[in-house]
């Protein structure tokens, strides 16, 4: 079978359980730098599917019912485009893909200032922050 082809658009997902917080991976790649599960859509397939992919591969977990939370077109280097989705439906057991992340954890969105996280990043965690309907730890 033949590989699928990337395209220039990245797709993020920041995945909250009950208690608000959010799930985030150390990528093996970059250091101590922390993100988000997510990466580049193929060419033939949704944003949400691409999310929800990367997602199982990078994680083991699968996610449904995607919200988008916004996009941005910095980091041109990396991508064209970084599009950035809200979960709150997942399931499964986490198992890494330890050959892009090796260490997950479940974080107040609101402790994020004393990790190495890109700027897309933090401006998608503000964002979760500014919304209403988002519940998060107290």
């Amino acid at each position: 079978m033949a590989e699928k082809k990337d395209s220039r658009i990245s797709c993020k997902v920041l995945i909250m359980n009950d208690e608000g917080k959010v799930f985030i991976v150390r990528m093996t790649n970059f250091g101590d730098m922390w993100d988000v599960p997510g990466g580049h859509a193929h060419v033939d397939e949704s944003y949400e599917e691409a999310g929800a992919r990367e997602v199982k591969e990078e994680t083991g977990l699968n996610v449904q019912n995607l919200t988008k939370l916004g996009e941005y077109d910095t980091m041109k280097h990396y991508a064209n485009k970084h599009i950035f989705f809200l979960c709150r439906e997942y399931s499964g057991n986490v198992a890494l893909q330890l050959e892009e992340v090796d260490k997950f954890e479940w974080v107040d969105p609101r402790d994020m200032d004393d990790r190495r996280i890109s700027p897309e990043i933090k401006r998608s965690f503000n964002m979760l922050k500014a919304m209403d309907n988002v519940r998060l730890p107290k």
